[in-house]
Parts: structure tokens; C-alpha cells; sequence
């Protein structure tokens, strides 16, 4: 009798938190360009996409659930998560991607880390705005 597969579940919440190193690794790993990222991710909760397109997504999803799980195991290798039945569950959360990129936006105007960027109110974040665009 086989050792059963090691179940794996991550949200698409846990997904984005990955490091740029992490996500860096899990393309390393899977021939991913940096680029394609968020592209696959979006294609692997596709069940009707194109069948090549979703296969490299699917591995980049291994990948990546591989780097969650290295974050508490440091000894998981990737030929033992390629062995894993991956789950991923949820949705993309549009306003949580809407609000990062607010929050990027904002700490990139004013000249801030991300983590004081939220201190930052919308009507500051417009002055920033305009003076970055030399408007009025």
C-alpha cells in the first residue's frame, strides 16, 4: 500500500501573500516569467481555459503553495510538493487588490514605506497627485 498523497490548502488570500522572493523561487523553479504571474494564477481558476496555458499555471500553483508551506517547513523540497493534491479555495478579492495598489500608489507619491501609507488620506493622496503631475 502507497503513502497517500499530502494534502495542501491555500486561499487565493495566502497566494498573494507570497514574497517577491518566494514568488521569484516558484518561477525559478517552474520556468515562469515574472510577468506571467499574475496572468496563471487568474488561468488556474479557469476549469475552461486553454489546457497548455492551465497546466503551467497549475504547476506555477504548486509552486507557490510549495513556498507557503517552506515558510514552516524550511525541509520541503519541490519534488515532494509535486507529489502534493494542491487545493486552492476562494476567490480573488478584487477590493483587496484595488486597496494594494492604492496603498502602492500612495506610499510611491509620497515617498513613504508601505507600511505608513495608510496614514495617508485620500485627499492628500490626490495633492500628491497633482503635484506630481505638475497640475493645478
Amino acid at each position: 500500500m502507497g503513502l497517500e498523497a499530502r494534502t495542501v490548502t491555500v486561499t487565493v488570500a495566502d497566494l498573494r501573500s507570497l514574497t517577491v522572493r518566494e514568488v521569484v523561487q516558484a518561477c525559478r523553479v517552474t520556468g515562469v516569467r515574472r510577468a506571467e504571474v499574475a496572468a496563471l494564477v487568474d488561468q488556474a481558476m479557469d476549469q475552461y481555459g486553454d489546457p497548455e496555458e492551465t497546466a503551467r499555471a497549475v504547476d506555477l500553483v504548486w509552486a507557490m503553495a510549495w513556498q507557503l508551506v517552506v515558510r514552516t517547513d524550511p525541509s520541503a523540497t519541490w519534488e515532494t510538493a509535486k507529489t502534493w493534491d494542491v487545493r486552492v479555495e476562494g476567490a480573488v478579492d478584487e477590493a483587496a487588490e484595488d486597496l494594494d495598489a492604492l496603498r502602492v500608489e500612495a506610499a510611491v507619491l509620497a515617498g513613504v514605506p508601505l507600511d505608513q501609507a495608510d496614514q495617508i488620506t485620500l485627499a492628500q493622496l490626490d495633492a500628491y497627485r497633482v503635484v506630481r503631475t505638475g497640475g493645478h
